[in-house]
């Protein structure tokens, strides 16, 4: 009788039945999707972008809503992933090696692994064919309703964001334009020094503010008729409770040496805006 010359995870491998392999495969696939979902969430927490985290979050309500009916053996499904996969890791491939990025291709040959997988692995499709005898409809119904709740949930944290944004940067703006009244047309440098944060008047703030209203007398003179103000705000999550928000702003000015754009970096970091930095630019005349 002829020894069976085969390694141990040989001789397992073959004896496991398809649809056991299948259901490792998902399960690896699944943790691997877990742990790096869990570290962008955490990173963005650390950074404190609030709006971003929330928009991940969407991505990953419907990444485990379209698994689980992978799971339950939906081969449609199975599909629309799979070249979904194939498309991110396709592009994340060809980027790392414009940037030199290993990491980057990791990351794109691992999509592009997990895409075969999802398409072509017969052991997943045994595992759905087997799901699909043994999974009840209530069940999908009920993982459907879940889902679709907290996207609603999240859709609606997102859409009291962008509200509370909106009024924020009408507060920005508004701020913008009487620190530009103050600041270039009343030449205020008591106001300007007195709505400054605190990080930017350090390193005798004082004396490069007064720099500052020097060179902008000499070099931009009067300035008259402050409009067309536009920018935009972040908000930005600091432990263990509070909120901060920065702006940027630009105003359009006239000067007497021609049209002119303020420019200010804004903080706020509890009721009221500061100064955080500004400067300002001539525009080209047509």
């Amino acid at each position: 009788m002829r020894e069976d010359t085969r390694s141990l995870w040989e001789q397992y491998h073959s004896e496991v039945e398809p649809w056991r392999r299948g259901r490792a495969i998902l399960v690896t696939i699944g943790c691997g999707y877990l742990i790096s979902q869990g570290l962008t969430a955490a990173g963005e927490i650390a950074v404190g972008s609030i709006e971003q985290l929330l928009t991940s979050s969407v991505g990953f309500v419907v990444f485990w809503f379209l698994f689980y009916f992978i799971w339950i053996g939906v081969h449609w499904i199975r599909w629309v992933m799979g070249a979904w996969s194939g498309a991110v890791g396709f592009c994340w491939v060809i980027w790392g090696f414009g940037a030199n990025n290993i990491a980057m291709i990791s990351f794109g040959a691992i999509n592009l692994l997990i895409a075969a997988y999802f398409c072509l692995s017969p052991s997943v499709y045994f595992f759905a064919k087997r799901q699909r005898e043994i999974v009840r409809w209530k069940e999908a119904v009920a993982a459907g309703v879940v889902c679709t709740l907290l996207l609603c949930s999240v859709a609606a944290a997102l859409g009291g964001l962008w509200a509370v944004r909106n009024d924020q940067l009408a507060d920005a703006i508004e701020f913008a334009e009487m620190a530009a009244e103050q600041i270039y047309v009343n030449a205020n440098l008591d106001w300007a020094f007195s709505h400054v944060s605190q990080r930017s008047g350090q390193r005798d703030g004082r004396v490069r503010l007064e720099r500052f209203f020097q060179i902008t007398n000499q070099r931009l003179r009067s300035v008259e008729q402050i409009s067309n103000s536009r920018g935009w705000v972040r908000l930005h999550f600091q432990f263990p409770f509070r909120f901060e928000w920065d702006a940027y702003v630009v105003c359009r000015a006239q000067s007497r040496d021609g049209p002119a754009e303020l420019h200010f970096i804004l903080w706020k970091p509890e009721r009221n805006w500061e100064i955080d930095h500004m400067w300002w630019s001539y525009l080209a005349l047509p």
